[in-house]
């Protein structure tokens, strides 16, 4: 009987990690492998969607708290943001306002003014 080598470059599963026929193009062992691999890649992204939803959301609560609050004085400072759980690099969208780029979060955002000091702005306020 003559054993075959294994080539160390010898393409397997992506899901199972069998090795595969010399097909070339060939990514999964059968159709179950590959239903299975695409099932587990669509909830892994499901779960980061979710929890990035999640960020967003607290980040709008927190910004409608403030511009509520805060109207007589509409600044804040990025300590204070922080503190209550803001995460900056989480915005739904931008927009140029007077030669500023506002950050979104839905329909309440903010941008740093000339100070350092963030200045929250609400839906009516674009």
């Amino acid at each position: 009987m003559i054993l075959k080598e294994i080539s160390l470059h010898t393409k397997r599963c992506l899901y199972c990690d069998m090795p595969l026929q010399e097909n070339a193009r060939k990514k999964y062992c059968d159709l179950i492998c590959r239903k299975k691999y695409n099932q587990e890649l669509r909830t892994l992204i499901d779960e980061q969607a979710k929890d990035i939803r999640g960020v967003l959301k607290r980040n709008r609560r927190i910004l409608k708290k403030l511009y509520e609050q805060i109207k007589q004085e509409p600044f804040v400072d990025k300590n204070s943001l922080e503190e209550l759980g803001f995460q900056f690099k989480y915005v739904t969208h931008t927009q140029i306002i007077k030669g500023h780029t506002a950050c979104y979060c839905y329909d309440y955002g903010y941008f740093l003014s000339e100070d350092g000091r963030y200045l929250i702005i609400g839906v009516d306020e674009r």
